[in-house]
């Protein structure tokens, strides 16, 4: 499952108009199909109504579970669908489809350009139960612009997915461990108990079992929850998380592999290092789509991420030896075009505005900006900068900067923040910009 928080931009963003789009509509025969079951429950209702045999509605829940299974699997793999041609429409208010209004922009939780059935489709999954949306685009293009209109682009959003959880990603025996050895420990701390203190102790064991599966159940259920934003990629599993720059990841790779005689899918980062980092989407089939969606969004925001050009602007924000304290009051007379002292120079609001939004600007560099641009520029404004925050990634990062845009933040806090990115990211970063392009 995925998720977008969606953010306005601050200047208008153009509308999408397409001639050459198409609607997809699911085959109602395969839904019918596959929710058949359900017919059976209602004739199993009807039965124990005409002869008062009250017994067969405990069919009702084989064929409930199984009807919804069956409708989940034919909506899943969607066989035969049919794309329907239209001209389709979006702006920041929804999306209409010859006209007609099919989704509203507040509907609307998030969208991925990913192949589909043999084309390019934009999918947009909205809030609830309401189904997704997916419209035919020429292009990969053409669907980054159909996004970009609705504000859900890779420069707009942080797309929020959640993939298997971890334990799949390890090997057999590590998997093999994890799921057996919390039930051999129980079942051996119970022989043990009641060679100890004899038959009376066998049942106060058995009442431990239901806590070894539901720990064996929590490790395998707990998804990865993936942050795909403008400045790099965020994962957490079990409160462990860990954040990938764009500027460490060489390659992106679809992934495929069999454990335990299961084939897995997802997607595969090759850091710098040489480390590999897999995030699953699902089992084959079951998670293709997951899998073609992250893959995509991923690489339209490194994409992004390579075009920025604020490196060169920023040496001017840096320290230059000065206590946290003094930086702020530094970057502040940047910001206002005067010189704080002999060894800083004025840098136009414009250039200020392109190092806070460029991604593959250092974090301390845009958090430095967002300093210098924030008392600049009227309240309204700011919200460019908490734009720039809702699309990063780096949990760090992101605070910092919806701090920088608070008119109530003090030269105090806002000094501290400087100072612990500085020490988390130092100069190392300094090169990120050159190393994206390399």
């Amino acid at each position: 499952m995925a998720d977008s928080t969606g953010v306005g931009g601050a200047s208008a963003i153009e509308p999408f108009h397409s001639t050459t789009t198409t609607l997809m509509r699911r085959h109602k025969g395969w839904l019918a199909l596959g929710a058949s079951p359900w017919l059976i429950s209602f004739l199993l209702v009807l039965a124990a109504a005409l002869t008062r045999k009250y017994a067969l509605l405990v069919g009702l829940i084989h064929t409930g579970i199984f009807g919804a299974i069956g409708l989940a699997f034919a909506y899943k793999f969607n066989r035969n669908p049919t794309f329907e041609p239209g001209d389709v429409t979006a702006d920041g208010t929804g999306v209409r489809f010859r006209g007609e209004m099919i989704a509203s922009r507040e509907e609307i939780k998030e969208g991925f350009v990913m192949p589909y059935k043999g084309r390019t489709v934009v999918r947009l999954t909205r809030h609830g139960a309401s189904t997704s949306i997916y419209v035919g685009v020429a292009d990969v293009d053409e669907g980054r612009r159909l996004l970009r209109a609705l504000g859900l682009d890779a420069t707009q959003t942080v797309a929020k997915i959640r993939a298997l959880s971890r334990v799949f990603t390890m090997s057999a025996a590590a998997q093999l461990g994890i799921f057996m050895a919390p039930t051999a420990l129980l079942f051996a701390s119970i022989m043990g108990s009641v060679a100890v203190q004899g038959k009376h102790a066998f049942p106060w064991g058995i009442a431990l079992l239901p806590f070894a599966y539901a720990f064996m159940l929590t490790m395998a259920m707990t998804r990865t929850k993936v942050q795909v934003g403008a400045d790099g990629i965020l994962t957490r599993w079990f409160g462990k998380q860990r954040f990938f720059p764009y500027a460490e990841i060489q390659w992106v790779n679809p992934y495929e592999a069999s454990t335990l005689n299961k084939r897995y899918v997802g997607v595969e980062l090759i850091l710098r290092s040489g480390e590999s980092v897999k995030l699953l989407t699902g089992q084959k089939r079951w998670g293709d789509e997951e899998q073609a969606l992250i893959i995509e969004r991923i690489r339209e925001a490194i994409e992004a991420f390579k075009s920025g050009t604020a490196g060169a602007d920023a040496s001017i924000l840096g320290r230059n030896g000065r206590d946290p304290r003094a930086w702020v009051t530094a970057l502040r007379g940047i910001g206002a075009g005067a010189n704080a002292d002999m060894r800083t120079a004025s840098i136009p609001l414009e250039r200020l505005w392109r190092i806070v939004e460029d991604a593959s600007a250092a974090p301390l560099a845009r958090f430095s900006a967002a300093i210098a641009l924030a008392p600049q520029v009227p309240p309204a404004e700011r919200k460019r900068i908490r734009v720039a925050a809702a699309t990063t990634a780096s949990p760090k990062l992101r605070v910092a900067l919806e701090h920088a845009s608070s008119s109530e933040a003090s030269e105090e806090a806002l000094a501290e923040e400087l100072a612990h990115l500085e020490a988390e990211h130092g100069d190392s970063h300094a090169q990120q910009h050159v190393q994206a392009r390399a």
